[in-house]
């Protein structure tokens, strides 16, 4: 493995372990009605020509700084980020939206792969609610 593959794979690991405390903390919450689930990419400058470099980007955001956003996305998603909110059971409406370099924060339209990766999690999320809230309305009767 290469010294740069093993820094990513211990930085999602760390990232991962990070999601998998903050559902152990959501998870203490009765309700949830609404859970935004914001990604914010940010490039990190290496040098003062790369923050310039930055600051001009943000201010001309273009098809290339899109794609480098799409691309992180995937990585993302791709290296299971969402997969330890799947076990909540207390959130009502889920949206994932991603901020993009300029500020703006929209609901994505992903490739398939991904759209499908975060349907299931919102479906899952919302189903997995629906479930405690029938099993606790039984108990209430």
């Amino acid at each position: 493995m290469r010294s740069e593959d093993t820094a990513n794979h211990e930085y999602f690991s760390e990232a991962i372990e990070m999601m998998q405390h903050l559902t152990q903390l959501l998870s203490m919450n009765p309700v949830i009605k609404w859970f935004n689930h914001s990604v914010y990419v940010e490039p990190y400058p290496y040098s003062d020509a790369d923050k310039l470099a930055l600051r001009q980007a943000i201010g001309s955001y273009d098809e290339e700084s899109e794609g480098a956003l799409e691309r992180a996305i995937e990585v993302y998603l791709e290296a299971g980020m969402l997969s330890p909110l799947r076990e909540l059971s207390d959130v009502r409406v889920f949206q994932f939206l991603v901020q993009r370099l300029d500020g703006k924060v929209k609901a994505r339209k992903l490739q398939r792969k991904h759209a499908d990766m975060v349907c299931e999690v919102k479906k899952r999320l919302e189903r997995n609610y629906s479930e405690k809230q029938a099993c606790l309305n039984m108990k209430e009767h």
